[in-house]
């Protein structure tokens, strides 16, 4: 009995195979560089940015980009807490990857209640992520407010009457 014909057979289909793949590849390979079929949604010109792509501290996205921080930042109220949320700009031309909203534990601005007073009083803190604020009344008397995440007040020096505070959407260089 001939064994010719069953290589022959078997030769075939693996070339067949190896055909099949390189069409494959040459019809995958032209639908991507036209962006056509399942390829539609892929960006052709710029990258997806990486971690160090943006900036982390809203003061420097606000002086080299000179961005509004009404467009980088907002409140986001969750019940009855409010959080300063950060939207990360990017330092570099690339698009933008999706959850680049961060919460800032401790924003630059806050505003703190007083019991009795109509007008609450801004405080300021003077470095990134910082909880110390200092707080000037109308009398020109500061006071130093220790704070936890979100502006609410632990330690009060020189003034047990602030209740409560909140953060602003307010940011400027440090």
């Amino acid at each position: 009995m001939c064994k010719c014909k069953t290589m022959w057979d078997t030769l075939s289909f693996f070339i067949g195979i190896l055909f099949g793949m390189i069409i494959m590849m040459v019809i995958c390979w032209i639908s991507f560089s036209t962006r056509t079929f399942i390829f539609t949604g892929c960006v052709k010109d710029e990258i997806q940015c990486r971690r160090n792509d943006y900036y982390n501290d809203p003061s420097n996205a606000i002086t080299e980009e000179g961005v509004n921080p009404n467009d980088i930042l907002y409140i986001e109220v969750f019940g009855k807490k409010e959080e300063l949320m950060y939207r990360r700009v990017p330092k570099t031309k690339c698009r933008p990857g999706p959850g680049q909203d961060v919460h800032i534990l401790h924003p630059q601005f806050c505003s703190f209640s007083i019991k009795g007073a109509s007008n609450p009083l801004t405080g300021k803190n003077h470095r990134f992520e910082s909880p110390y604020y200092t707080i000037t009344d109308s009398n020109g008397v500061k006071y130093n407010v220790l704070t936890s995440k979100d502006c609410n007040p632990i330690r009060i020096d020189g003034n047990d009457n602030i209740i409560s505070g909140s953060p602003l959407v307010q940011w400027e260089g440090y």
